[in-house]
């Protein structure tokens, strides 16, 4: 999986691509959802795209929750 970084107005995006069938990026997003409120979540509505809005204060936090749920190994992040 792919982690694009990005400004988008006041709120911190993290673009979620993957390659292959292992990892479900809507399913990520819809989790990070789930698990902090304060999170904005938007799904392209399938498996292979997402993105992440979050306020920049818990980015950090959300980078490390993205590296939990999907495995360090599987990660490429590009800062934009």
């Amino acid at each position: 999986m792919w982690i694009t970084k990005e400004k988008a107005g006041g709120k911190v995006k993290f673009g979620l691509r993957r390659a292959g069938v292992e990892t479900d990026c809507q399913v990520v997003a819809d989790s990070l959802k789930i698990k902090h409120g304060d999170t904005k979540v938007l799904g392209g509505g399938h498996p292979y795209a997402a993105a992440v809005f979050c306020d920049p204060e818990i980015q950090e936090w959300l980078l490390n929750e993205l590296i939990d749920f999907v495995g360090a190994k599987r990660l490429s992040l590009i800062h934009i």
